[in-house]
């Protein structure tokens, strides 16, 4: 009984150090396993991936006022807009600009008129007395006229002397009158045209009040049509809401996009942009929809690239039409891209991680003759496999890591001529498929993007 208590503990240690070293021997061969594979034949697919942010092929912009410049006002802010993603019918309120900009205007304005109203009246009583006055005069030199007649005809039998002097003096008197006359009518048009003067400065003044309020009630922004508002981007990818400046040169406030077609806006490195073409297949999955996956056409490229933000070299726009209509699909969604830049029924690929290039492109062989390094030619590649074009058979059993006695391995170089002709056919086959690109290219329908959409990288719209 005593030896049975002895030996229940001595054989569980015994059996849990058999499994430790069961584990480790059978983890041990599992990872010696995982660093051969096997050469591959079937299909090739060639694809760059990249990230984009979906958006409307078409939308409607909600702008302000169009007449800010021409009234003098070139920023304001927007002080009250809707939150983002609300649905809007046409002439509902979207948002409300800050007034103050416009209120000093209107301020300025009125206190204008005011100044020219004050001119005017002081103009019109000062006009008015100076008329008074050269009426009297004209009135008392009239009077003068009459006397001077009278005593001219009371003295008709005095001397000469004293009837020339009276004819004298009435004659005088005329001629003053006569002057007062005119001096009356050129004071006329002298109040005329200052009263005229006056006035087309009030009438100017009143049409900028007139257009100051007019512009207004256009700082109460309504919706142009039906839609749902999505808040504008600004160029460093911060959104335009509450408290944003706007100015009176791009006086954008929100959107409202067409969602029956969206498209995925994205930023292809400079290294990848010559596989691009128009009219590419495009597999796109979208993060906010679990992964779901749709399908899409390139139907733009940048002609020009350009520094953006969290990319270290430069990028080219790309756009990318989704094929589907989802309900669920919204603008600022984040979206994966994969586009298909080449397809091949039926190739020989490796691992990437199985090619060595040095002064030539090698593989580690371990078959029946023995472990050796074979030289390749190399086709087309994605981001995990790489066709070998010539060298190696289907099957052939090759090292996916650099063994520690690569140095020992021999190196079986391929016949120069038959490289040769492999390199060769390699070359006809990318001219063959290039063609076939642009032929595709020529034949895809032509499409336009809101103008709102585009980058600042001049695109092909085709």
């Amino acid at each position: 009984m005593k030896l049975n208590k002895l030996l229940l503990p001595i054989l569980l240690v015994a059996a849990v150090i058999a499994a430790i070293v069961l584990f480790s021997g059978s983890k041990k061969e599992e990872q010696i396993k995982e660093i051969y594979t096997e050469v591959t034949e079937g299909p090739f697919t060639v694809q760059v991936l990249a990230t984009g942010e979906i958006k409307a092929k078409r939308s409607e912009v909600i702008r302000g006022p169009a007449a800010m410049q021409r009234v003098g006002v070139y920023q304001t802010t927007i002080q009250n807009i809707i939150p983002e993603g609300s649905v809007v019918k046409k002439g509902e309120f979207v948002a409300q600009l800050d007034r103050t900009p416009l209120a000093s205007q209107l301020n300025d304005a009125q206190a204008e008129i005011d100044k020219i109203n004050t001119q005017l009246e002081q103009a019109i009583i000062d006009t008015t007395i100076d008329l008074r006055n050269i009426r009297d005069q004209i009135k008392d030199l009239e009077f003068s006229i009459q006397e001077k007649k009278l005593q001219l005809e009371l003295n008709k039998y005095e001397p000469e002397a004293i009837r020339r002097q009276n004819e004298i003096d009435m004659e005088k008197a005329e001629r003053d009158l006569k002057k007062t006359s005119n001096n009356l009518k050129l004071s006329k048009e002298k109040a005329d045209a200052k009263i005229r003067e006056i006035l087309t400065n009030l009438k100017q003044q009143q049409y900028k009040q007139d257009q100051l309020n007019l512009v207004a009630k256009d700082f109460t922004i309504t919706a142009p049509t039906e839609g749902m508002v999505i808040y504008i981007r600004n160029w460093n990818g911060s959104k335009q809401g509450p408290g944003s400046q706007i100015n009176a040169w791009n006086p954008r406030i929100a959107e409202l996009p067409d969602l029956s077609e969206m498209i995925v806006q994205a930023y292809v490195n400079e290294v990848d942009i010559n596989k691009i073409g128009l009219g590419m297949d495009t597999k796109i999955t979208v993060d906010a929809l679990a992964k779901k996956e749709f399908s899409g056409q390139i139907i733009q490229v940048a002609n020009i690239g350009e520094n953006y933000r969290n990319y270290d070299s430069k990028v080219f726009e790309v756009s990318v039409l989704i094929n589907e209509f989802d309900s669920l699909l919204r603008p600022a969604m984040t979206a994966a891209l994969e586009i298909i830049t080449d397809q091949f029924d039926k190739v020989t690929f490796v691992p990437l991680d199985a090619i060595v290039r040095d002064s030539l492109s090698y593989v580690y062989v371990d078959d029946r003759s023995g472990a050796y390094k074979q030289e390749v030619v190399l086709g087309d590649a994605n981001d995990n496999e790489v066709i070998v074009w010539f060298g190696l058979a289907t099957g052939t059993k090759i090292l996916i890591s650099v063994p520690e006695d690569a140095s020992t391995y021999p190196v079986h170089y391929l016949d120069p001529n038959e490289k040769g002709q492999a390199l060769a056919r390699l070359t006809q086959d990318r001219m063959e498929r290039q063609k076939a690109k642009d032929a595709m290219r020529s034949k895809v329908k032509n499409v336009e993007i809101s103008s709102d959409q585009s980058g600042d990288g001049g695109f092909i719209i085709f």
